[in-house]
């Protein structure tokens, strides 16, 4: 069945023998998971992430080590991913970020798909999408593009929140990331 999963994801044998399997095994042993789901889980992530074969093991290792750090488990993590792989790695994250965030977002109870969710709809407000959150983003001094046009990673984004709601009343900043995330990612 792993073997299959990993086939339908788009691996050839020679990526399946060059480390998509042992990945995958390697995975499911971490929380006794199903050796499929934990096959689909590699192969979801070296698609969303742009990983080869050859580095299929640092995908284990980096949800082991969420799912250590955190209250997550793999399969809360993998889950996660699904819904915001993609979004992360267009905003410029890496795996090992958005593994941290979707950690970050279990352990305060967001778990799973739905922090997955969240940090995609967070991410996709990283660019006001209306006047009125432009210019609330501008009055408060927050911006999270760089000069290059690229999007700020979570440290940079995690200061720059920090910066501009540093001065502001709780009542504040609840209604201000509201605004500028929307109500789902907050």
């Amino acid at each position: 069945a792993a073997m299959l999963e990993l086939s339908k994801g788009g691996l050839k044998p020679a990526e399946i023998e060059a480390g998509g399997l042992k990945a995958a095994m390697n995975l499911a042993a971490t929380e006794g998971l199903d050796l499929a789901d934990a096959s689909t889980t590699i192969v979801n992530a070296m698609s969303q992430f742009g990983i080869s074969a050859k580095n299929a093991a640092g995908i284990t290792d980096k949800l082991a080590a969420g799912a250590t750090a955190s209250t997550a488990s793999v399969a809360s993590l993998s889950a996660g991913l699904g819904n915001v792989g993609v979004s992360a790695k267009q905003a410029g994250l890496t795996l090992t970020e958005t593994v941290a965030a979707l950690s970050a977002f279990d352990q305060a109870g967001i778990k799973g798909a739905e922090g997955g969710t969240a940090l995609r709809s967070m991410l996709l407000h990283l660019v006001p999408t209306t006047d009125k959150t432009a210019k609330l983003m501008d009055k408060m001094g927050l911006s999270f593009v760089k000069r290059n046009g690229e999007i700020m990673n979570l440290s940079e984004i995690t200061a720059e929140l920090q910066k501009g709601l540093g001065g502001l009343s709780e009542a504040q900043r609840i209604a201000t990331t509201k605004q500028i995330f929307g109500t789902y990612a907050f």
